[in-house]
């Protein structure tokens, strides 16, 4: 299935946190068209030449021994410094955002429920860090988390969620979309965000139970251990964390909105 279909519609699930009930995001199925590419950050800069200015008394431009124009090197146009102005405006977005841009370990044996009945539980399933200086992925002011594991449209998804002191839902989130044709196996996977299986990073408006923006993706890999994908699956992994502006360089914002839709808001800077 890989690389062929991955839209997210999220939706509202109901989990039970401190008497209420509270929506969780989905990850729909679409197919996938092969001929998607990562865009490349451009770079405006490469072609420009001087404008020509010749040498006083010269009645023609003077030229090379092939008869090539040479420039005087007194040139005083401006052509370079706007060009180079459309180069830092280009990179601008990109940069605000460290490449890698977080990481983030994960660990998981517990039930698989069903979107209105998910597996829950208090464990926590994900840690480490995200953002230019190292946000917690579990926040430090979250008492406790809730994870939750589900089948929904021919996903497992597992959730977590930080939850505040007073029993209301925090961020960020931590969201694994592994296929159900992956998860029938034991064995290593690769994660990326156009990948067999993907985990990002998230906040969520909890007025409304939708994701708000990503804030990243993660590159690696899982191994699942042992899996009853009608019961339990046991998993564990890791991943480094990119921002869709700045996947190595690369702006992919475009193609990841094209995969986890519901929202193409990525988040802002987290310092």
């Amino acid at each position: 299935m890989k690389n062929f279909f991955k839209i997210i519609v999220l939706a509202a699930i109901f989990c039970l946190v401190a008497s209420c009930e509270n929506s969780i995001g989905k990850k729909n199925l679409v197919p996938n068209d092969n001929d998607q590419t990562d865009s490349e950050i451009s770079d405006d800069d490469a072609d420009t030449g001087d404008t020509e200015v010749p040498d006083e008394g010269d009645t023609e431009e003077p030229t090379d021994q092939d008869g090539v124009e040479i420039p005087d090197e007194d040139d005083n146009s401006d052509t370079t410094d706007e060009d180079w102005e459309d180069v830092v405006d280009t990179d601008t977005d990109g940069q605000e955002y460290k490449s890698p841009y977080g990481s983030v370990s994960f660990s998981f044996e517990n039930i698989i429920g069903t979107q209105e009945d998910p597996g829950t539980s208090g464990e926590v399933f994900a840690t480490g860090t995200y953002g230019n200086a190292s946000a917690e992925i579990k926040p430090v002011y979250a008492d406790k988390v809730q994870t939750d594991a589900f089948v929904y449209n021919d996903y497992i998804q597992i959730q977590q969620t930080p939850i505040y002191v007073d029993g209301t839902l925090g961020n960020p989130l931590v969201l694994l979309y592994i296929p159900i044709e992956t998860a029938s196996a034991a064995g290593i996977y690769g994660l990326n965000y156009n990948g067999d299986s993907s985990i990002v990073i998230a906040d969520a408006n909890w007025d409304t139970g939708a994701i708000e923006c990503y804030h990243a993706f993660g590159e690696g890999q899982m191994e699942i251990e042992e899996v009853n994908i009608n019961y339990s699956i046991n998993l564990n992994g890791s991943a480094t964390l990119y921002h869709p502006k700045n996947y190595k360089g690369e702006d992919v914002s475009a193609e990841f909105s094209q995969i986890f839709t519901g929202t193409t808001a990525l988040c802002d800077p987290v310092n």
